[in-house]
């Protein structure tokens, strides 16, 4: 069994996951994990404690906000920039992408791309691009 604690923006619960629904979703429950969970409450010494079960994976939600990706001006090379085409080619998908380059003075511009440009996960595509951001 395991006795985890439980939290949201809210606040946090301690759960108990008996030896059954533990093997069963022993995967999902690590730390850091986004689950869902079936929650049986149980008001005892005027706390509140939690069985859980039926866990399950939460995905996150796709973002339908344009992302914007700040690139290092200095590091704008005709190779770099031929660099980064290709990272953003091997990550296309539907959400627009607004590039933002940022001078050693601070200032920058924004460069909304066309359609051809649109991305898709951004974790990913930020580690990919990782070399050429402003910090």
């Amino acid at each position: 069994f395991a006795i985890i604690l439980l939290e949201d923006y809210t606040g946090n619960i301690e759960l108990t996951v008996w030896n059954e629904a533990f093997t069963e979703h022993e995967q999902l429950l690590k730390p850091g994990t986004a689950i869902s969970c079936l929650l049986k409450i149980i008001p005892r010494d005027g706390m509140v404690r939690a069985i859980g079960s039926d866990f399950k994976p939460l995905k996150p939600l796709r973002s339908n906000k344009p992302l914007k990706i700040k690139l290092d001006r200095n590091k704008l090379t005709l190779e770099n920039l031929t660099a980064i085409k290709k990272i953003l080619q091997k990550h296309q998908g539907t959400r627009s992408l607004v590039l933002e380059i940022v001078h050693s003075d601070g200032s920058h511009v924004a460069l909304k791309t066309g359609t051809n440009f649109c991305v898709d996960e951004e974790r990913s595509l930020r580690k990919a691009l990782h070399s050429f951001l402003s910090i």
